[in-house]
């Protein structure tokens, strides 16, 4: 076995070089796979063609990538926080996770055109499903608006621990209110 820390032998021969037509070009990339990969051998046990390899991206491709995760990360930060806030900001929860549902399926067609790798493709319809719940569940918690506003207003109003929990278990029984059906 050689030494690979050891300098190349100068009586070896050259290694082969690889010429431009061996490297596929963007535009034949765009086509591969629609009619091409259908056609094959049923088990594909030889080799694979080179055509069929997964593509490096541009960096421009790869920086238009991070930059839309980028969006939807943040967007989906801002709706998953103001869920936290008082109840007039709390309609910046829904609007902000829609942004975010909506960035997030621009960021899996960037990342789908770039050749991504199957980890990030992932991680995004992860992030994208969170996104949907998320916006449900702040769609919900405005149904309660009168309730929230009643329970931020004897909060602010509470001096002491006592009345700090009368107002907390006056809230559980609105909600418990609100959610069970009447007649029972």
């Amino acid at each position: 076995m050689p030494n690979p820390y050891a300098p190349p032998d100068p009586s070896a021969p050259p290694p082969p070089q690889r010429r431009p037509e061996d490297y596929p070009r963007p535009d034949q990339e765009q086509h591969h796979g629609q009619g091409e990969h259908h056609g094959g051998p049923a088990g594909g046990g030889g080799p694979q063609d080179p055509r069929h390899q997964r593509r490096t991206p541009t960096p421009e491709e790869a920086l238009a990538a991070g930059r839309s995760v980028l969006k939807f990360g943040a967007v989906l930060l801002v709706a998953l926080l103001a869920m936290q806030w008082p109840v007039p900001w709390q309609v910046v929860s829904p609007v902000a996770g829609v942004a975010a549902v909506y960035l997030g399926i621009r960021a899996l067609m960037t990342y789908r055109r770039s050749g991504a790798s199957m980890f990030t493709w992932v991680f995004l319809v992860v992030g994208v499903g969170m996104s949907v719940l998320l916006t449900f569940a702040s769609l919900s918690l405005l149904t309660m608006w009168d309730v929230q506003a009643e329970h931020q207003q004897c909060m602010d109003r509470a001096l002491t621990v006592q009345a700090e929990q009368a107002c907390t278990d006056a809230y559980e029984q609105a909600v418990q209110d609100r959610l069970t059906p009447s007649g029972q």
